[in-house]
Parts: structure tokens; sequence; C-alpha cells
């Protein structure tokens, strides 16, 4: 098929087009970054036909924040935790405990994540973060949690990692993917599953929407990674879950199905994955 011009592509998705059933696999809601802005957030979310949002909590304060939101709206909040590679402690055992003792009391907490490794930044050692992703990967073993992966700049080492630690087969969620079609192939023949966030909205985005052929429907998840990362359409703008539809819009548009299609099956996929 021909490639479209994201430069040129004009949105067209509404809310009242898609099913009250849009999930948001990746989010981060903590009052640093939305403050007294949080409650509207997600009300907007609700109206943008989302039903549930999976909070990454990557310390006790985020988690604090996301426990707020469980009942407080709506639209369902569950949260995930972890150390991000990019925060990584020699003390990883300490955090092991108590994330474990979260986990024992906590139905909420439906992944570990996100954890990975980050070679983008050069000062964060590459052997501390693999003894993270370790530890974190024995979690997830534990507690029988999906594991949300964060693999900037690092993803054949983070592969590598799953391969050799058996993860084959088990929940595995690759976080805002942006890498080849060739280890996206990789990556679904493990029975792990791809999210896409508004970065494959992108007009220079190619690569990831040609990795995005190689995902079967039943193992396609989106997310905005929020605050970062928002769709070209509101590009330049703090994300939010509201915006998840226009990567839902882009995905459709590359598919060729229907944008509803798109919202529905990644809809049935998180529920899958996150036993929600």
């Amino acid at each position: 098929m021909g490639h479209t011009n994201y430069k040129n592509f004009v949105s067209q998705v509404t809310p009242s087009v898609l099913s009250r059933v849009g999930i948001d696999t990746h989010a981060h809601l903590s009052l640093h970054y939305f403050g007294d802005e949080l409650n509207d957030v997600l009300t907007r979310a609700y109206e943008s036909a989302l039903c549930a949002i999976l909070s990454i909590c990557l310390n006790i304060e985020a988690y604090n924040d996301a426990c707020m939101l469980y009942d407080a709206h709506d639209i369902e909040v569950y949260s995930a935790i972890a150390i991000h590679p990019c925060d990584v402690v020699r003390d990883i055992e300490g955090y092991k405990k108590q994330f474990s003792q979260l986990l024992k009391e906590d139905s909420r907490i439906k992944a570990i994540g996100e954890t990975g490794l980050d070679y983008h930044w050069k000062d964060i050692p590459h052997e501390m973060q693999k003894a993270s992703l370790l530890e974190h990967i024995t979690l997830a073993k534990d507690y029988a949690k999906p594991l949300a992966l964060h693999t900037r700049d690092a993803e054949q080492d983070v592969y590598d990692i799953l391969c050799k630690e058996n993860m084959a087969g088990r929940p595995v969620l690759w976080h805002c993917y942006s890498g080849n079609a060739e280890l996206a192939q990789r990556i679904v023949d493990n029975g792990w599953y791809i999210s896409f966030a508004g970065n494959i909205t992108y007009p220079n985005a190619q690569t990831i929407r040609e990795a995005l052929h190689r995902v079967p429907t039943t193992q396609l998840l989106i997310e905005t990674d929020c605050p970062y990362l928002a769709p070209q359409p509101v590009r330049g703008n703090r994300n939010e879950p509201s915006y998840l539809m226009y990567t839902a819009e882009v995905i459709a548009h590359e598919l060729c199905i229907d944008v509803d299609t798109v919202w529905k099956s990644t809809s049935d996929n998180a529920r899958r994955i996150l036993d929600i």
C-alpha cells in the first residue's frame, strides 16, 4: 500500500463515533503533572469515550495519587508500579519488598511497569538497569502480573533478557513502541502485546507505522503516555487521555478498518492482559 502523507492528514474522529469502551493502557495520572486539573482531565476522558485508564506509578506519591482516583469518577482507574530505568537505585531489594506489600494489599494494581532499559541517557549504568529489570520480571512472575516495558534505544537487549528469562507466552506489554517491523514480528511471535502512543501519528513516524502492520489486532494496544507525546492534531499541548482517539484514528487509517473497531479491539485486549 502507498504511504499516507501525514503532514496533510486531517483528523475527523469525534467521541460520537466511538463506543464508550476505550482504555488508555499507559498514562501518568499524578498531581505532579496535572495539579488541580486532574479531575477535569478524567471528566474529559469519560466524555471522549474512555471507560478505563492504567495509571503508571513510578514513586509512592504517584501511587497515592492514583489511589485517590480509584472510586472518585465514572471512569475506572487502575495502577501499575515500578522503578523507571532512568531512576534505578542500588537498594532495589528494598523497593521490591515495598512493591510486594502493595501487590498483596491492592487488587487495583494490574501491572508491573514501566520497567526496562533506557540507553538514551548515557549517565545511567546499563548493568544497574538490567538488575532492576530482572527484579521486576521476578515480581511479575511471582504475582502473575503483566510486565509493562520501557525500551528506549535498548529494544534488542530487552528482547534478549525476556527470552533468557523464559517470558515467551507470558503477558508482556511493549509500551510506546518505536521499533521496526522486524522486531515487532518477533515480539508478537512470542505472544506479547505492542502498545502504540501518539508518536505513531507524527509525519516522520513511518517506521512505527510499518511496524503496526506486523501486529495482529488481538495483540494491539493504545495509550497516551500522557502528559507526553500528544498526537499530531493536538501536538504541542500537554497530552491527556481524551486525546487517545487520535491515535486510534491513525491506526484505523493505516489498517483500513473502522476506528470504532480499533477502539473496541484494543479495549478487549487491554481487559484481557490487565484482567480488568
